[in-house]
């Protein structure tokens, strides 16, 4: 879980203030669960963490300055998976266990369906089922927010749009706790 969470923010990666804006709204939604669960260590690593994000937007929103990169994100990326886990653990609270794909629905999303895709494409382009899974690991440039690029839309309206997506899904994780 915490490698594909890790992997999945890093993936997202690919526009200005995109992994940002989207971590963001999860550590939000990680403080708050945290606050309702009396663990004040977690909303104070989140606290920390949105202090980070919002220091670092000022200068990533397009045209970006300053970038997170494989580092930022992977950083990132273990710090939620860890405590999306941690969050639905607690002992003193029983949280649902689907909260912890919800509070990165997004991020999660994108992979999935950029595994499927490349597997069915490889699949249905000939290619024997047991090399279609090698296929699966292979880079391209269709993720979610590389369509909405193609479809004609700017950094700052993807960015908007997908937060905004983000945020609907966190709230959904926040309500069914």
């Amino acid at each position: 879980w915490v490698a594909g969470v890790t992997n999945a923010i890093n993936l997202i990666d690919g526009i200005d203030g995109l992994a940002g804006s989207v971590v963001l709204t999860s550590f939000i939604a990680i403080g708050i669960l945290a606050a309702i669960a009396g663990q004040f260590g977690i909303v104070i690593l989140c606290v920390i963490n949105i202090a980070l994000l919002l220091g670092f937007l000022l200068h990533n929103m397009s045209p970006a300055r300053i970038f997170l990169g494989d580092t930022g994100s992977l950083f990132f990326g273990i710090i939620l998976g860890v405590l999306t886990v941690h969050i639905v653990t607690i002992p003193t609270v029983t949280y649902s266990i689907l909260a912890a794909p919800l509070l990165v629905g997004f991020p999660m999303l994108d992979v999935i369906t950029a595994m499927i895709r490349r597997f069915s494409r490889s699949f249905l382009n000939g290619i024997p089922w047991y090399k279609c899974f090698g296929r699966m690991f292979i880079p391209d440039s269709e993720h979610i927010h590389h369509r909405l690029l193609y479809k004609g839309l700017d950094h700052f309206k993807i960015c908007f749009t997908l937060t905004f997506y983000s945020i609907i899904i966190c709230a959904c994780a926040i309500i069914i706790s």
